[in-house]
């Protein structure tokens, strides 16, 4: 399965920008607790049958890559976060951390039916 496939069919259950007004911090390296966010998620994963591993790793990559945009925007006191899904930098480090999860021994099958998009 290409890349592509995988993420243009999640694409569109993402809104482009999420308001992160209600996060805060939860340690003192840095890291938050989104709530929004997290509902986002959990809406989105409800959508997506578990059974459809290429696509519920995919929203599982795409909330942790928002979720580490939201920390960065938060420690700069921004209020939103916005999803650039077409920008093909946001493409390449999605695949990147994609490729990665594939590493895990729970995704040696579908690892070596994976197509990258970028290299």
């Amino acid at each position: 399965m290409r890349f592509s496939e995988i993420y243009n069919s999640v694409i569109p259950l993402w809104p482009k920008e999420i308001d992160i007004s209600d996060g805060y911090q939860v340690d003192t390296v840095g890291g938050g607790m989104f709530p929004a966010l997290l509902k986002i998620f959990d809406d989105i994963e409800e959508l997506v049958p578990p059974s459809d591993e290429w696509r519920a790793l995919m929203v599982w990559i795409i909330s942790l890559y928002l979720h580490a945009k939201a920390v960065d925007a938060f420690n700069k006191k921004i209020k939103t976060i916005k999803f650039h899904s077409s920008n093909s930098d946001v493409q390449c480090e999605i695949q990147e951390r994609y490729t990665k999860a594939l590493e895990a021994d729970d995704y040696a099958e579908l690892k070596k039916r994976f197509t990258k998009d970028f290299s």
